[in-house]
This record gives structure tokens, sequence and C-alpha cells, in this order.
């Protein structure tokens, strides 16, 4: 009887591990996610696709005009295609690019990058300023699915 509390309190601590760390590893119990956070964006991009939901400004793809999914598709995209934004050069386009591929970190990356002394200049491109206003303020895979019925006061 006791070993079964001892499973409960070790099952309670990883399920509050996955939740404030969005990783865990239970081989114990046969269940093993390697990385919640790419389960969550499956998800949303699953639910987006059926909602017909346009893409977001935040998405790196969207803004380049190509499928960009990991670090070595910005790598190898041409110089001529990192050039779009005014006041960031190729290797700081590729920079913002990759950082908008880390979901759950690109709101911190962003403000950090883009908010130096030397880089906030940058934020006179449309562009750049729509890519920074949807990390930040986009609901994501967060987003219901349906209307909502009362508009909260």
């Amino acid at each position: 009887m006791q070993y079964q509390y001892i499973t409960y309190i070790i099952i309670y601590i990883h399920i509050y591990i996955f939740i404030y760390t969005h990783y865990i590893t239970i081989v114990n119990y046969n269940l093993i996610v390697y990385n919640a956070v790419g389960i969550v964006e499956l998800c949303a991009v699953v639910l987006a696709a059926r909602r017909g939901a346009a893409a977001s400004q935040a998405d790196p793809g969207a803004l380049i005009g190509e499928k960009l999914r990991t670090e070595e598709d910005v790598l190898f995209l041409p110089s001529a295609k990192l050039r779009g934004f005014e006041g960031l050069s190729a290797s700081e386009a590729e920079v913002v690019l990759t950082m908008l591929l880390a979901p759950y970190l690109r709101i911190p990356l962003l403000l950090g990058f883009l908010g130096t002394w030397q880089r906030v200049g940058a934020l006179a491109d449309d562009r750049l300023q729509g890519v920074l206003e949807a990390a930040v303020f986009e609901p994501g895979p967060w987003r219901s699915t349906t209307c909502p019925r009362e508009v909260p006061k």
C-alpha cells in the first residue's frame, strides 16, 4: 500500500515538471514525451489548418515565402531573401528568423535582440514591427476554436 502512494507522488511530481518545464520523460510508466512544446505546436498547426486561419506574421516561412521548419532551412536561404528587412544585415535577419522558430522563447529573444540601441532603428520597418507585434500579442495555440459568447469586462 505504501508503494502505491509513492507511485502517485512520483506521478504528481512528473506532472508538475511537465506543466512547468514542458519536457518530461517517464520511462517507468511507458509514457515518453520528448518535447511537449513540439506536440503543442503540431496541434496548433493542425487546428489552424482546419480553421483556415491566415498565417501568422511571426511565422518565418510566411515572411520569406518559403517553408521554414528548422534552423538548417534558415541557414541555406539565399542571402538575397535575407535582405528584406530594412535596417538589418543578412546575418541579423537570419538571427531573427531563427528566433521565430522557437515559439516559446521568441518573445524574450526578440525583445532582447531588437531592444538594443544598435538595432532599435530597425523597427522602423513595417514588416519587422508586424513580426514583433505578432510574436508578443498573438495567442497562437491558446486561441479558442469558437467565438466567445460574451465580451469580458
